[in-house]
């Protein structure tokens, strides 16, 4: 047993705390964040206990209701990439945090490209969704607006 824990922190350490990086007001993934999500797909294929958190993040530019839709859109679009790489559905859990987690504090075209991102991290409870509040389904996000 201490062999396959050791072996899975081995496997989980290179796609831990991932970040996937978006242009302003886009939500399609780029060929870096795709190789990304890629590895993440295999570790979730081998330990299929393993289920993911995908949250989707904008920068500080726009409405807290379109940061959250277009956060949303991000986080959506990591998790149809991973279920095209025979990921299982329920193994993705999806939040959009808008503007609320940004990296950089700037304000700033550094600081807005480095907060356009969807976290993705590895968690190993089952149903582990956020709370209604902070979320936003897909269904609720709005089509992509040219911002």
């Amino acid at each position: 047993a201490a062999q396959a824990g050791a072996e899975l922190v081995t496997a989980i350490a290179p796609v831990e705390g991932t970040s996937v990086f978006f242009e302003t007001g886009k939500a399609s993934l780029s060929p870096e964040g795709r190789v990304k999500l890629l590895r993440i797909a295999e570790v979730l294929r081998r330990y299929p206990d393993l289920n993911v958190r995908v949250e989707g993040i904008a920068d500080e530019r726009g409405t807290a209701t379109y940061n959250l839709e277009l956060g949303a859109r991000r986080a959506q679009a990591a998790k149809q990439y991973l279920i095209s790489l025979q990921v299982r559905p329920e193994q993705v859990l999806l939040t959009s945090h808008g503007a609320d987690r940004p990296l950089a504090p700037g304000h700033n075209e550094d600081s807005w490209q480095v907060n356009r991102r969807t976290d993705v991290n590895l968690v190993q409870e089952k149903g582990a969704e956020t709370a209604p509040e902070t979320s936003v389904t897909p269904a609720q996000a709005a089509p992509e607006d040219k911002k």
